[in-house]
């Protein structure tokens, strides 16, 4: 299998790391997936954390804008669109919601690789460039108000 063909296999189960995340912590019943089979950079804000194993090294991360990811924070933490919330408070929760996504692929992926472990989120705001020792892949996850971008991103084998 090649890298890209694999790395299509983490993105769907990315997708339906997502979708457990949005049914469970979020209320969110109904996600609308777009893959895009390819990678876009952008300059957005975003969370990412690496899933190392035997299978290779992978990093998964959600990008959105600061005004989604309010939303999405807010509803995570209970917050009325009335409640102040901090810059610092939207990205502790994104990390969190990130770290549950991404431990969502690993549970689902430790059969195939047992020796997968899961490293700590990073949040920032910035493009994401790709090298050419890496294969990355985006999907869209449309929710009720909120876009976001689901990013899988493998280095290739040697």
């Amino acid at each position: 299998m090649s890298d890209a063909e694999e790395l299509e296999r983490w993105c769907d189960v990315l997708a339906e790391a997502f979708s457990e995340l949005a049914e469970s912590a979020l209320f969110v019943e109904d996600v609308d997936f777009t893959r895009m089979g390819w990678f876009n950079s952008k300059d957005v804000p975003g969370s990412y954390i690496p899933l190392v194993g035997d299978s290779g090294t992978y990093t998964f991360g959600i990008q959105g804008s600061w005004k989604d990811f309010s939303k999405l924070s807010r509803r995570f933490l209970f917050l009325g669109e009335e409640e102040e919330i901090s810059n610092e408070e939207v990205v502790d929760a994104v990390n969190e919601l990130c770290n549950i996504m991404v431990g969502g692929v690993k549970r689902r992926m430790v059969t195939y690789d047992p020796s997968l472990k899961l490293g700590l989120p990073s949040f920032f705001t910035g493009s994401i460039h790709v090298t050419s020792d890496q294969e990355a892949r985006e999907t869209i996850a449309d929710m009720e108000t909120e876009r976001f971008h689901l990013v899988a991103v493998k280095r290739r084998a040697e």
